[in-house]
């Protein structure tokens, strides 16, 4: 650790960490499979990532980097009967945040279809405001498979494997609200989660 006065502290943290030789291989959701997912985050490669995992999951998702645009998808799908069957919003969008994209989504298309918001930040300041707006659930940027899959398997009512539910930050008590950070490591999926306070910079070399 270096500090300065009036500049600022610098950690340096080493942490050895195996690469696995068999990486864990998902198995498709047989329920959701061919159902249509909607991914709005202004940050197109999250979008691209996103999309992917969805896709491996088995389900057709389509993105956009606009609030705007994904409520104008969701009025249209609705009214072709051809509706997304789940939304995963980011939280910060310059056009339009994200719980009130959810907001004017939820005017379209009632509450039955899950919303999820997706943050790099801790989101226990909002969540009561969120949820009032019509958000299902929360997730983590970066998103992990495993965290993808346990979000999307509760409000379908999917039973997922025990090992992935347990190593999951929404399901251990206090994670989400740490003022300052904190590092989840799953060893048996070899994922590294950093969570960051707003007001923190944190700089990771690999």
């Amino acid at each position: 650790m270096t500090s300065s006065p009036g500049k600022g502290s610098e950690f340096v943290v080493n942490m050895p960490c195996k690469v696995s030789e068999n990486p864990r291989q998902f198995e498709p959701m047989e329920e959701l499979q061919g159902l249509r997912a909607l991914v709005a985050d202004d940050n197109t490669d999250t979008c691209l990532s996103v999309c992917a995992m969805l896709r491996d999951i088995g389900m057709r998702p389509n993105w956009t980097n606009y609030g705007k645009e994904a409520i104008i998808r969701a009025k249209e799908a609705y009214e072709q009967k051809d509706k997304f069957h789940v939304y995963i919003i980011d939280w910060m969008m310059p056009d339009l945040n994200g719980i009130e994209t959810v907001r004017r989504i939820r005017k379209v298309i009632g509450n039955e279809d899950p919303i999820i918001i997706m943050t790099a930040y801790d989101w226990s300041e909002i969540e009561a405001e969120a949820r009032e707006a019509g958000v299902t659930g929360f997730c983590s940027k970066p998103l992990f498979m495993s965290e993808l899959r346990n979000v999307l398997s509760k409000p379908f009512r999917i039973d997922v494997p025990e090992d992935e539910i347990l190593l999951l930050p929404d399901d251990r008590e206090g994670v989400k609200t740490l003022s300052e950070w904190s590092v989840l490591y799953n060893s048996v999926y070899g994922e590294v989660r950093f969570r960051v306070s707003p007001l923190s910079r944190l700089a990771i070399f690999v």
